[in-house]
């Protein structure tokens, strides 16, 4: 899947959310090859890797929680295998806990 792709995607999440930081935060990633998409699936889209995230926002996380696992992932999940989000700014990676902390699939 290409850049595109995972933009198109990332529109469609932002409507719902209407976080412009998550778009900059998804694209970003997408163009970098290191997409959440790669290993994440999200409402019937992407890979089975990494857990699904359509729930991630009830597994009782805190916003620090996810985005120190987003920086060091090692440092909160030791067998993590996921890539460290070293392109992404503090706010992008605000966006993205709030993204995710809002995603409460049943």
């Amino acid at each position: 899947r290409n850049a595109r792709h995972y933009h198109v995607i990332a529109r469609r999440f932002l409507r719902q959310s209407q976080n412009a930081n998550l778009l900059a935060a998804l694209y970003t990633q997408a163009a970098q090859g290191e997409g959440c998409f790669s290993c994440h699936n999200l409402h019937g889209r992407g890979g089975t890797v990494g857990p699904d995230l359509a729930r991630e926002g009830s597994r009782g996380r805190s916003d620090a929680w996810l985005i120190g696992h987003f920086k060091d992932r090692r440092a909160y999940s030791p067998a993590s295998v996921m890539p460290a989000f070293a392109g992404l700014s503090n706010s992008q990676l605000e966006a993205l806990a709030t993204f995710l902390q809002n995603q409460k699939a049943k």
